[in-house]
Protein backbone atom coordinates (compact mmCIF):
# COMPACT_ATOMS: atom_id res chain seq x y z
CA UNK A 1 0.00 0.00 0.00
CA UNK A 2 2.83 2.28 0.74
CA UNK A 3 4.59 1.57 -2.54
CA UNK A 4 0.98 2.35 -4.00
CA UNK A 5 1.21 6.02 -1.84
CA UNK A 6 4.58 6.56 -3.46
CA UNK A 7 3.43 6.09 -7.01
CA UNK A 8 0.59 7.97 -6.51
CA UNK A 9 2.20 11.05 -4.92
CA UNK A 10 4.88 10.62 -7.87
CA UNK A 11 2.81 11.04 -10.59
CA UNK A 12 0.55 13.65 -9.60
CA UNK A 13 3.38 15.91 -8.51
CA UNK A 14 5.62 15.00 -12.11
CA UNK A 15 2.59 15.26 -14.57
CA UNK A 16 2.62 17.43 -17.13
CA UNK A 17 6.14 18.04 -17.50
CA UNK A 18 9.43 16.40 -18.34
CA UNK A 19 12.08 18.67 -16.33
CA UNK A 20 12.43 19.16 -13.01
CA UNK A 21 10.73 22.09 -11.17
CA UNK A 22 11.40 23.93 -8.16
CA UNK A 23 7.69 24.41 -6.89
CA UNK A 24 6.81 20.59 -7.30
CA UNK A 25 10.12 19.81 -5.10
CA UNK A 26 8.62 22.20 -2.24
CA UNK A 27 5.30 20.37 -2.79
CA UNK A 28 6.68 16.99 -2.21
CA UNK A 29 8.68 18.23 0.91
CA UNK A 30 5.20 19.55 1.55
CA UNK A 31 3.49 15.94 0.95
CA UNK A 32 6.49 14.69 3.56
CA UNK A 33 5.58 16.97 6.07
CA UNK A 34 1.70 16.27 5.97
CA UNK A 35 3.40 12.21 6.55
CA UNK A 36 5.91 12.41 8.80
CA UNK A 37 3.34 14.88 11.07
CA UNK A 38 1.35 12.07 12.92
CA UNK A 39 4.70 9.71 12.90
CA UNK A 40 8.05 11.32 13.28
CA UNK A 41 10.21 12.07 15.63
CA UNK A 42 14.39 12.28 16.22
CA UNK A 43 15.02 9.44 18.26
CA UNK A 44 17.89 11.08 19.75
CA UNK A 45 18.57 12.48 23.27
CA UNK A 46 17.23 15.86 22.94
CA UNK A 47 13.71 15.89 23.29
CA UNK A 48 10.69 14.39 21.39
CA UNK A 49 8.83 17.98 21.13
CA UNK A 50 12.58 19.66 20.27
CA UNK A 51 13.36 16.89 18.16
CA UNK A 52 9.96 17.67 16.00
CA UNK A 53 11.06 20.94 15.71
CA UNK A 54 13.80 20.70 14.60
CA UNK A 55 13.16 18.20 12.13
CA UNK A 56 9.69 19.90 10.67
CA UNK A 57 12.07 23.53 10.49
CA UNK A 58 14.21 22.25 8.52
CA UNK A 59 11.49 20.80 6.24
CA UNK A 60 9.36 23.94 6.12
CA UNK A 61 12.61 25.82 5.26
CA UNK A 62 13.81 23.81 2.51
CA UNK A 63 10.27 24.30 1.03
CA UNK A 64 10.43 27.92 1.53
CA UNK A 65 14.17 27.90 -0.23
CA UNK A 66 12.64 25.59 -3.04
CA UNK A 67 9.56 28.24 -3.39
CA UNK A 68 11.93 31.48 -3.61
CA UNK A 69 13.74 29.49 -6.00
CA UNK A 70 11.04 29.24 -8.27
CA UNK A 71 10.01 32.78 -7.88
CA UNK A 72 13.31 33.41 -9.28
CA UNK A 73 13.36 31.50 -11.94
CA UNK A 74 9.80 31.84 -12.83
CA UNK A 75 10.20 35.78 -11.83
CA UNK A 76 6.87 35.88 -10.78
CA UNK A 77 5.66 35.46 -7.18
CA UNK A 78 2.24 34.04 -6.70
CA UNK A 79 0.82 34.53 -3.03
CA UNK A 80 -2.63 33.80 -1.33
CA UNK A 81 -3.73 37.41 -0.76
CA UNK A 82 -6.21 37.77 2.04
CA UNK A 83 -7.09 39.15 5.58
CA UNK A 84 -6.12 35.86 6.88
CA UNK A 85 -2.21 36.93 5.91
CA UNK A 86 -2.49 40.49 7.42
CA UNK A 87 -4.04 38.70 10.20
CA UNK A 88 -1.02 36.34 10.42
CA UNK A 89 1.21 39.39 9.96
CA UNK A 90 -0.27 41.39 13.03
CA UNK A 91 -0.62 38.17 15.11
CA UNK A 92 3.08 37.80 14.76
CA UNK A 93 3.94 41.06 14.88
CA UNK A 94 2.31 41.11 18.48
CA UNK A 95 4.25 38.27 19.73
CA UNK A 96 7.25 39.54 18.43
CA UNK A 97 6.99 42.84 20.76
CA UNK A 98 5.93 40.02 23.27
CA UNK A 99 9.26 38.34 23.04
CA UNK A 100 11.32 41.47 23.04
CA UNK A 101 10.25 43.24 25.91
CA UNK A 102 10.23 39.97 27.72
CA UNK A 103 11.93 39.37 31.30
CA UNK A 104 13.67 37.09 29.15
CA UNK A 105 13.91 37.67 25.13
CA UNK A 106 16.21 34.84 24.37
CA UNK A 107 13.72 32.84 26.22
CA UNK A 108 10.89 33.91 24.64
CA UNK A 109 12.59 33.76 21.00
CA UNK A 110 14.18 30.50 20.53
CA UNK A 111 15.40 28.68 23.94
CA UNK A 112 12.13 27.96 25.79
CA UNK A 113 11.28 24.68 27.02
CA UNK A 114 7.44 24.82 24.89
CA UNK A 115 8.28 24.55 21.35
CA UNK A 116 4.73 25.73 20.28
CA UNK A 117 5.26 29.05 22.36
CA UNK A 118 8.58 30.36 21.39
CA UNK A 119 8.38 32.84 18.61
CA UNK A 120 10.39 31.09 16.14
CA UNK A 121 8.13 27.92 15.85
CA UNK A 122 5.38 30.66 15.42
CA UNK A 123 7.68 31.62 12.51
CA UNK A 124 8.05 28.43 11.05
CA UNK A 125 4.41 27.55 11.23
CA UNK A 126 2.97 30.83 9.52
CA UNK A 127 5.56 30.23 6.84
CA UNK A 128 4.25 27.15 6.61
CA UNK A 129 0.66 28.21 5.88
CA UNK A 130 1.66 30.51 3.51
CA UNK A 131 3.35 28.24 1.87
CA UNK A 132 0.80 25.60 1.84
CA UNK A 133 -1.66 28.49 0.45
CA UNK A 134 1.00 29.22 -2.47
CA UNK A 135 2.89 25.80 -3.34
CA UNK A 136 -0.28 23.62 -3.89
CA UNK A 137 -2.56 25.09 -7.01
CA UNK A 138 -5.41 22.72 -6.76
CA UNK A 139 -7.96 21.11 -4.83
CA UNK A 140 -6.49 17.56 -6.32
CA UNK A 141 -2.85 18.44 -4.77
CA UNK A 142 -4.78 19.55 -1.71
CA UNK A 143 -6.81 16.53 -1.47
CA UNK A 144 -3.92 14.44 -2.03
CA UNK A 145 -2.42 16.30 1.00
CA UNK A 146 -4.86 15.02 3.15
CA UNK A 147 -5.18 11.55 2.09
CA UNK A 148 -1.44 11.56 3.45
CA UNK A 149 -1.95 13.26 6.34
CA UNK A 150 -4.74 10.44 7.32
CA UNK A 151 -3.51 7.06 6.17
CA UNK A 152 -0.45 7.98 8.51
CA UNK A 153 -2.72 8.94 11.07
CA UNK A 154 -4.25 5.63 11.04
CA UNK A 155 -0.83 4.26 11.50
CA UNK A 156 -0.04 6.10 14.28
CA UNK A 157 -3.44 4.95 15.69
CA UNK A 158 -2.49 1.24 15.28
CA UNK A 159 1.35 1.76 17.05
CA UNK A 160 -0.89 3.50 20.04
CA UNK A 161 -3.48 0.64 19.99
CA UNK A 162 -0.38 -2.50 19.81
CA UNK A 163 1.42 -0.64 22.72
CA UNK A 164 -1.64 0.19 25.00
CA UNK A 165 -3.41 -3.18 24.46
CA UNK A 166 -0.51 -5.25 23.57
CA UNK A 167 1.88 -3.53 25.51
CA UNK A 168 4.09 -3.38 21.99
CA UNK A 169 5.93 -0.33 21.57
CA UNK A 170 7.23 -0.39 17.37
CA UNK A 171 9.11 3.10 18.47
CA UNK A 172 11.02 1.01 21.18
CA UNK A 173 12.98 -0.55 18.57
CA UNK A 174 14.27 3.07 17.30
CA UNK A 175 15.45 4.04 20.71
CA UNK A 176 15.09 2.93 24.06
CA UNK A 177 13.22 6.31 25.60
CA UNK A 178 10.36 5.69 23.05
CA UNK A 179 9.50 2.27 24.40
CA UNK A 180 7.14 3.22 27.04
CA UNK A 181 3.76 2.35 26.71
CA UNK A 182 2.32 5.76 26.61
CA UNK A 183 5.28 7.26 24.33
CA UNK A 184 3.62 9.09 21.44
CA UNK A 185 5.47 11.64 18.87
CA UNK A 186 2.55 13.98 19.34
CA UNK A 187 3.37 14.50 23.42
CA UNK A 188 1.46 13.30 25.94
CA UNK A 189 -1.32 10.37 25.42
CA UNK A 190 -4.57 13.21 25.98
CA UNK A 191 -2.56 15.76 23.20
CA UNK A 192 -2.51 12.51 21.08
CA UNK A 193 -6.10 11.88 21.35
CA UNK A 194 -7.14 15.71 20.49
CA UNK A 195 -4.67 15.04 17.32
CA UNK A 196 -6.77 12.30 16.19
CA UNK A 197 -10.06 13.72 16.63
CA UNK A 198 -9.48 16.77 14.94
CA UNK A 199 -8.09 14.52 11.89
CA UNK A 200 -11.21 11.97 12.90
CA UNK A 201 -13.55 15.39 11.77
CA UNK A 202 -11.19 16.51 8.43
CA UNK A 203 -11.23 12.61 7.95
CA UNK A 204 -15.23 11.98 8.34
CA UNK A 205 -15.94 15.35 6.17
CA UNK A 206 -13.94 13.86 3.28
CA UNK A 207 -15.97 10.64 3.29
CA UNK A 208 -19.09 12.85 2.94
CA UNK A 209 -17.30 14.70 -0.53
CA UNK A 210 -17.77 12.89 -3.98
CA UNK A 211 -13.84 13.84 -3.91
CA UNK A 212 -13.19 10.72 -2.41
CA UNK A 213 -15.74 8.96 -3.73
CA UNK A 214 -13.88 9.57 -7.10
CA UNK A 215 -10.72 7.75 -5.90
CA UNK A 216 -10.01 3.84 -5.92
CA UNK A 217 -11.14 1.23 -4.12
CA UNK A 218 -8.16 0.41 -2.37
CA UNK A 219 -7.88 3.99 -1.81
CA UNK A 220 -11.34 4.10 -0.01
CA UNK A 221 -10.84 0.76 1.91
CA UNK A 222 -7.33 2.12 3.21
CA UNK A 223 -8.99 5.24 4.06
CA UNK A 224 -12.13 4.24 6.02
CA UNK A 225 -9.56 1.66 7.90
CA UNK A 226 -7.65 4.60 9.36
CA UNK A 227 -10.88 6.63 10.66
CA UNK A 228 -11.87 3.11 12.23
CA UNK A 229 -8.89 2.83 13.85
CA UNK A 230 -8.63 6.40 14.85
CA UNK A 231 -12.26 6.62 16.41
CA UNK A 232 -11.05 3.06 18.36
CA UNK A 233 -7.89 5.07 20.37
CA UNK A 234 -10.04 7.97 21.19
CA UNK A 235 -12.70 4.87 22.96
CA UNK A 236 -9.49 3.43 24.30
CA UNK A 237 -8.30 6.30 25.56
CA UNK A 238 -11.22 8.53 26.59
CA UNK A 239 -10.59 11.69 26.96
CA UNK A 240 -13.15 14.02 28.10
CA UNK A 241 -12.14 17.05 26.19
CA UNK A 242 -10.89 15.26 22.79
CA UNK A 243 -14.92 14.33 23.23
CA UNK A 244 -15.68 17.66 22.99
CA UNK A 245 -13.56 18.52 20.39
CA UNK A 246 -15.68 16.01 18.39
CA UNK A 247 -18.70 16.91 19.08
CA UNK A 248 -18.25 20.59 18.50
CA UNK A 249 -16.08 19.46 15.21
CA UNK A 250 -19.27 17.01 13.65
CA UNK A 251 -21.81 19.93 14.75
CA UNK A 252 -20.47 21.81 12.15
CA UNK A 253 -19.93 18.92 9.91
CA UNK A 254 -23.74 17.95 9.89
CA UNK A 255 -24.69 21.23 8.82
CA UNK A 256 -22.38 21.13 6.21
CA UNK A 257 -23.96 18.05 5.29
CA UNK A 258 -27.28 19.12 5.54
CA UNK A 259 -26.61 22.03 3.11
CA UNK A 260 -26.14 19.04 0.58
CA UNK A 261 -29.99 18.54 0.87
CA UNK A 262 -31.02 22.09 -0.28
CA UNK A 263 -31.34 23.53 -4.09
CA UNK A 264 -27.65 24.23 -4.05
CA UNK A 265 -27.25 21.06 -6.05
CA UNK A 266 -30.20 20.88 -7.92
CA UNK A 267 -28.48 21.28 -11.45
CA UNK A 268 -25.34 20.24 -11.05
CA UNK A 269 -25.03 16.45 -12.29
CA UNK A 270 -26.28 17.95 -15.63
CA UNK A 271 -23.95 20.39 -15.74
CA UNK A 272 -25.98 23.07 -15.01
CA UNK A 273 -24.37 26.59 -12.61
CA UNK A 274 -25.22 27.44 -9.78
CA UNK A 275 -24.47 30.73 -7.46
CA UNK A 276 -25.22 30.97 -3.66
CA UNK A 277 -27.49 33.03 -2.00
CA UNK A 278 -30.17 34.41 -3.99
CA UNK A 279 -32.49 32.93 -6.59
CA UNK A 280 -31.07 29.75 -7.94
CA UNK A 281 -31.01 29.47 -11.68
CA UNK A 282 -32.94 26.33 -12.12
CA UNK A 283 -32.69 25.87 -15.92
CA UNK A 284 -34.91 23.56 -18.10
CA UNK A 285 -37.87 21.18 -17.93
CA UNK A 286 -35.81 19.10 -15.75
CA UNK A 287 -35.06 21.99 -12.80
CA UNK A 288 -38.68 21.03 -11.36
CA UNK A 289 -38.25 17.54 -10.93
CA UNK A 290 -34.74 17.44 -9.32
CA UNK A 291 -36.02 20.32 -6.73
CA UNK A 292 -38.42 17.82 -6.02
CA UNK A 293 -35.89 14.88 -5.72
CA UNK A 294 -33.61 17.00 -3.83
CA UNK A 295 -36.16 17.63 -1.13
CA UNK A 296 -37.62 13.98 -1.38
CA UNK A 297 -34.29 11.92 -0.93
CA UNK A 298 -34.26 11.93 3.13
CA UNK A 299 -31.30 11.59 5.21
CA UNK A 300 -28.43 9.26 3.52
CA UNK A 301 -26.20 7.36 5.26
CA UNK A 302 -23.64 10.11 5.68
CA UNK A 303 -26.55 12.03 7.89
CA UNK A 304 -26.46 9.29 10.42
CA UNK A 305 -23.00 9.30 10.29
CA UNK A 306 -22.95 12.80 11.20
CA UNK A 307 -25.68 12.23 13.80
CA UNK A 308 -23.76 9.09 15.03
CA UNK A 309 -20.85 10.92 15.73
CA UNK A 310 -22.65 13.68 17.89
CA UNK A 311 -24.86 11.14 19.53
CA UNK A 312 -21.28 9.33 20.53
CA UNK A 313 -19.72 12.29 21.62
CA UNK A 314 -22.20 14.00 23.51
CA UNK A 315 -22.58 10.46 25.66
CA UNK A 316 -18.65 10.09 25.83
CA UNK A 317 -17.87 13.77 27.46
CA UNK A 318 -20.34 12.22 30.45
CA UNK A 319 -18.58 8.68 30.76
CA UNK A 320 -15.24 9.93 33.28
CA UNK A 321 -13.66 6.54 33.23
CA UNK A 322 -11.85 4.47 30.70
CA UNK A 323 -13.87 1.89 29.67
CA UNK A 324 -11.02 -0.89 29.53
CA UNK A 325 -9.51 -0.36 33.05
CA UNK A 326 -6.54 -2.80 32.45
CA UNK A 327 -4.53 -0.33 30.10
CA UNK A 328 -2.67 1.79 32.01
CA UNK A 329 -2.70 5.64 30.98
CA UNK A 330 -0.26 7.90 32.99
CA UNK A 331 -2.35 10.96 34.36
CA UNK A 332 -2.00 14.42 33.46
CA UNK A 333 -1.82 17.54 35.71
CA UNK A 334 -2.45 21.00 34.96
CA UNK A 335 -3.38 24.09 36.20
CA UNK A 336 -6.58 25.03 36.28
CA UNK A 337 -8.51 28.08 34.63
CA UNK A 338 -8.59 30.16 37.80
CA UNK A 339 -5.13 29.58 39.16
CA UNK A 340 -3.90 30.28 35.28
CA UNK A 341 -6.12 33.46 35.56
CA UNK A 342 -4.87 34.45 38.80
CA UNK A 343 -1.40 34.43 37.55
CA UNK A 344 -2.39 36.88 34.88
CA UNK A 345 -3.94 38.60 37.07
CA UNK A 346 -0.62 38.87 39.43
CA UNK A 347 1.81 39.92 36.01
CA UNK A 348 -0.70 42.60 34.84
CA UNK A 349 0.16 43.94 38.60
CA UNK A 350 3.77 44.55 37.49
CA UNK A 351 3.05 47.08 35.04
CA UNK A 352 1.45 48.71 31.82
CA UNK A 353 3.98 46.98 29.84
CA UNK A 354 2.64 43.52 31.37
CA UNK A 355 -0.68 44.60 30.74
CA UNK A 356 -0.09 44.98 27.26
CA UNK A 357 2.10 42.31 26.43
CA UNK A 358 2.44 40.09 29.39
CA UNK A 359 5.54 38.84 30.87
CA UNK A 360 7.02 37.62 27.81
CA UNK A 361 6.34 34.59 25.07
CA UNK A 362 6.91 31.23 27.27
CA UNK A 363 7.52 32.48 30.21
CA UNK A 364 4.28 30.89 31.96
CA UNK A 365 6.91 28.72 34.35
CA UNK A 366 8.59 31.91 35.65
CA UNK A 367 5.07 33.55 36.56
CA UNK A 368 3.97 30.24 38.29
CA UNK A 369 7.07 30.28 40.71
CA UNK A 370 6.86 33.88 41.52
CA UNK A 371 3.28 34.20 41.74
CA UNK A 372 1.32 30.17 42.93
CA UNK A 373 -0.96 30.22 45.78
CA UNK A 374 1.01 29.51 48.44
CA UNK A 375 -1.43 26.61 49.17
CA UNK A 376 0.33 24.68 46.92
CA UNK A 377 3.16 24.30 49.20
CA UNK A 378 1.05 21.92 51.24
CA UNK A 379 0.14 19.56 48.37
CA UNK A 380 2.48 16.77 46.29
CA UNK A 381 2.83 19.73 43.83
CA UNK A 382 4.69 21.79 45.56
CA UNK A 383 7.70 21.70 43.90
CA UNK A 384 6.37 21.45 40.28
CA UNK A 385 6.94 24.47 38.14
CA UNK A 386 4.21 24.33 35.44
CA UNK A 387 5.29 26.00 32.23
CA UNK A 388 1.88 26.20 30.42
CA UNK A 389 -1.49 27.54 31.94
CA UNK A 390 -4.89 25.23 31.61
CA UNK A 391 -4.74 26.06 27.81
CA UNK A 392 -2.77 27.41 25.26
CA UNK A 393 -5.36 31.11 24.95
CA UNK A 394 -5.84 31.27 29.17
CA UNK A 395 -1.66 30.81 28.93
CA UNK A 396 -1.38 33.88 26.88
CA UNK A 397 -3.51 35.83 29.58
CA UNK A 398 -0.03 35.90 31.30
CA UNK A 399 2.74 35.51 28.68
CA UNK A 400 1.09 37.89 25.83
CA UNK A 401 -0.49 40.43 28.01
CA UNK A 402 -3.96 41.74 26.50
CA UNK A 403 -2.64 42.72 22.83
CA UNK A 404 -1.61 38.71 22.96
CA UNK A 405 -5.05 37.62 23.45
CA UNK A 406 -6.56 40.16 21.41
CA UNK A 407 -4.85 39.37 18.37
CA UNK A 408 -5.26 35.72 19.19
CA UNK A 409 -8.66 35.66 19.42
CA UNK A 410 -8.69 37.63 16.20
CA UNK A 411 -6.85 35.59 14.34
CA UNK A 412 -8.52 32.50 14.63
CA UNK A 413 -11.98 34.33 14.86
CA UNK A 414 -11.81 36.29 11.95
CA UNK A 415 -9.89 33.66 9.86
CA UNK A 416 -13.26 30.83 10.87
CA UNK A 417 -15.65 33.51 9.90
CA UNK A 418 -14.52 34.42 6.75
CA UNK A 419 -13.89 30.50 5.82
CA UNK A 420 -17.34 30.02 6.99
CA UNK A 421 -18.72 33.05 5.05
CA UNK A 422 -16.90 31.64 1.61
CA UNK A 423 -18.19 28.37 2.06
CA UNK A 424 -21.67 29.42 3.13
CA UNK A 425 -21.54 31.22 -0.16
CA UNK A 426 -19.73 29.46 -2.69
CA UNK A 427 -21.23 26.29 -4.63
CA UNK A 428 -21.91 23.04 -2.84
CA UNK A 429 -19.71 21.32 -5.17
CA UNK A 430 -16.78 23.33 -4.88
CA UNK A 431 -16.79 23.22 -1.53
CA UNK A 432 -16.52 19.76 -0.15
CA UNK A 433 -13.11 19.81 0.60
CA UNK A 434 -13.18 23.23 2.38
CA UNK A 435 -16.04 21.89 4.10
CA UNK A 436 -14.05 18.82 5.71
CA UNK A 437 -10.64 20.88 6.22
CA UNK A 438 -12.83 23.73 8.23
CA UNK A 439 -14.00 21.00 10.74
CA UNK A 440 -11.23 20.25 11.24
CA UNK A 441 -9.63 23.60 12.01
CA UNK A 442 -13.01 23.80 14.41
CA UNK A 443 -11.33 21.24 15.98
CA UNK A 444 -7.73 22.32 16.76
CA UNK A 445 -9.24 26.01 17.81
CA UNK A 446 -11.88 23.97 20.46
CA UNK A 447 -8.25 22.47 22.00
CA UNK A 448 -6.61 26.08 21.66
CA UNK A 449 -9.36 27.09 23.97
CA UNK A 450 -9.39 24.14 26.62
CA UNK A 451 -5.84 22.42 26.34
CA UNK A 452 -2.29 23.78 26.27
CA UNK A 453 -0.53 24.31 23.32
CA UNK A 454 0.96 21.52 21.61
CA UNK A 455 3.45 21.30 18.65
CA UNK A 456 1.76 18.79 16.42
CA UNK A 457 -1.30 20.66 16.95
CA UNK A 458 0.51 24.13 16.18
CA UNK A 459 1.03 22.69 12.72
CA UNK A 460 -2.02 21.05 11.98
CA UNK A 461 -3.94 24.31 12.71
CA UNK A 462 -1.57 26.66 10.32
CA UNK A 463 -1.70 24.20 7.74
CA UNK A 464 -5.28 24.16 7.66
CA UNK A 465 -5.59 27.74 7.24
CA UNK A 466 -3.32 27.32 4.32
CA UNK A 467 -5.23 24.57 2.45
CA UNK A 468 -8.70 26.84 3.37
CA UNK A 469 -6.77 29.54 1.89
CA UNK A 470 -5.66 28.00 -1.22
CA UNK A 471 -9.19 26.15 -1.64
CA UNK A 472 -11.61 29.04 -0.99
CA UNK A 473 -9.38 31.46 -2.81
CA UNK A 474 -10.41 33.10 -6.36
CA UNK A 475 -9.00 31.81 -9.79
CA UNK A 476 -6.36 29.75 -7.48
CA UNK A 477 -5.93 27.20 -10.59
CA UNK A 478 -7.87 26.12 -13.52
CA UNK A 479 -9.26 23.53 -11.39
CA UNK A 480 -10.37 25.30 -8.81
CA UNK A 481 -13.97 27.19 -9.65
CA UNK A 482 -13.87 30.62 -9.64
CA UNK A 483 -15.29 32.44 -6.67
CA UNK A 484 -18.73 34.65 -6.74
CA UNK A 485 -19.27 35.03 -3.15
CA UNK A 486 -17.47 38.87 -2.61
CA UNK A 487 -14.54 40.40 -1.70
CA UNK A 488 -13.64 39.17 1.70
CA UNK A 489 -12.48 35.72 0.83
CA UNK A 490 -9.01 34.94 -0.46
CA UNK A 491 -7.19 35.99 -3.70
CA UNK A 492 -4.68 34.04 -5.47
CA UNK A 493 -1.97 37.10 -6.43
CA UNK A 494 1.01 36.39 -8.88
CA UNK A 495 3.30 39.54 -9.01
CA UNK A 496 5.63 39.80 -12.21
CA UNK A 497 9.35 40.83 -10.70
CA UNK A 498 10.70 43.14 -12.70
CA UNK A 499 7.30 45.24 -12.96
CA UNK A 500 6.90 44.68 -8.69
CA UNK A 501 5.95 48.62 -7.38
CA UNK A 502 2.91 48.89 -10.09
CA UNK A 503 1.58 45.66 -11.95
CA UNK A 504 -0.13 43.45 -10.11
CA UNK A 505 -2.90 41.00 -11.48
CA UNK A 506 -4.81 38.16 -10.66
CA UNK A 507 -3.70 34.96 -11.94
Amino acid sequence: MIGKIIDSVRNKIFHRTSRFNFEYGARIVLYIIAGALPLFFLPFGVGVELGREIAFGALIMLAAILWLFEVLTRGRLRYQHSFVLYGAALFFIVFSLSALFSKAPWYSAVLGDVSPEKLSVLFLTIVLMILTGSVFRSKHDVGLALLILIFAGGVSALFSMLQLLLGISLYGYMTSFAANANFNVVGTINSLTLFYAALLAMGTGLVTSSWLMATKPWVRSAFFVSLVLLFANLILINFRTSWILLLGSSIFLFGFMFRKKTPLEVGFAEGESAVAGGNLPLTGQAAPVQLKAAFLTGFGWRYWLALALIAISSFMIFVRSPLFGKIAISSEVSPSFRATWNIGRDVFKEGTKSILLGSGLGTFGLDWSRYKNPAINQTQFWGVRFNQGFSWLSTLIATTGVLGVLVFVLFLGFSAFLFLRSILLLPVHDTELASSVFVGLVGTVIAAVLYPANFTLMIFLFMSVGFLSLLLTRRASEEIAPQESGEAAPVSVSIPLKFLPRDIVEQ
